[in-house]
């Protein structure tokens, strides 16, 4: 452990509590002993960066529990995943409604409270530089994993002070809170659009703003189906100057010159810019 600026570093083996199986890895069940009820058995699949996933629940029987001395994993435990993807990922297990264990692939870490708050030490776990160095410590011939050893050297930077440690915390956990109220507003939008435009592109919009209904406004039948009686069904090459783009030979592409939209670049409604090849000024001008 080595201090600096009133922030220390120190190795995930410990942050753990002074207490058994505080450290350690899950427990090896084999699907023969999987079941409907039972025990909750969390696996690599229900932990996220930062989140606990669920989904896919399975579980194992008491009598399993008690033949397999499993290890019970509790509320507030922080799960580590030692495969990818990626490499060391971790979650808060939550309030499960009753006991649960984890594979054998999961490590189980129960901080000392005393000394570090739990949820400085969740954020901390999925930060870039430790990931990386899970990354860089980790082996296997067919499937990549890091050993609860090797997983237990790397450390973390952690303030001296634990009320700091929290107050990090609640900033960072309010900060991920607001993200996920945003990306639920938007992924709601996202559902909402369809039928709006449905709506909009074959009913439309009357002198009021309002869409345009057959109860209150006339509709006739077309080639696309009722639309209002205002509009007209035409084909596409009526309403727009449709042109071939070139083909341009790859040995052309430069890093340099005017940039060249590909069909890779033609997204839904947008150009998607990521894969981008441009020409020199000389080819383009053909």
């Amino acid at each position: 452990m080595t201090e600096q600026n009133g922030w220390k570093t120190v190795a995930v083996k410990d942050l753990a509590a002074n207490e058994r199986h505080s450290f350690i890895d899950g427990d090896w069940v084999e699907a023969p002993f999987i079941t409907t009820s039972g025990v909750r058995l969390i696996q690599t699949g229900n932990i996220g960066i930062g989140k606990f996933i669920d989904r896919n629940k399975k579980y194992i029987s008491n009598e399993s529990f008690d033949f397999l001395k499993c290890k019970d994993v509790f509320a507030g435990d922080i799960l580590i995943c030692r495969l990818a993807d990626p490499i060391g990922r971790s979650c808060v297990v939550p309030e499960l409604n009753g006991r649960a264990i984890t594979s054998v692939d999961v490590c189980i870490l129960r901080v000392n409270s005393e000394e570090y708050a739990r949820d400085f030490v969740a954020h901390a776990l999925n930060q870039r530089p430790f990931l990386t160095a899970c990354e860089e410590k980790s082996g296997g011939s067919t499937r990549q994993r890091i050993s609860r050893t090797n997983l237990g050297t790397i450390a973390i930077l952690v303030p001296e002070n634990k009320s700091e440690q929290a107050k990090i915390a609640e900033i960072l956990s309010t900060v991920d809170r607001a993200i996920e109220q945003t990306e639920a507003l938007i992924a709601k939008q996202q559902r909402i659009k369809p039928g709006l435009m449905q709506d909009l592109l074959t009913r439309g919009i009357d002198e009021h703003g309002n869409l345009r209904s057959p109860e209150t406004h006339p509709f006739k039948a077309s080639p696309l189906g009722r639309i209002p009686v205002e509009w007209d069904a035409r084909e596409l090459s009526e309403v727009v100057d449709l042109r071939v783009g070139y083909a341009f030979k790859s040995s052309w592409f430069a890093e340099d010159g005017v940039r060249l939209l590909r069909g890779e670049n033609v997204g839904t409604g947008k150009a998607d810019w990521k894969d981008t090849q441009s020409l020199p000024h000389h080819k383009a001008a053909r």
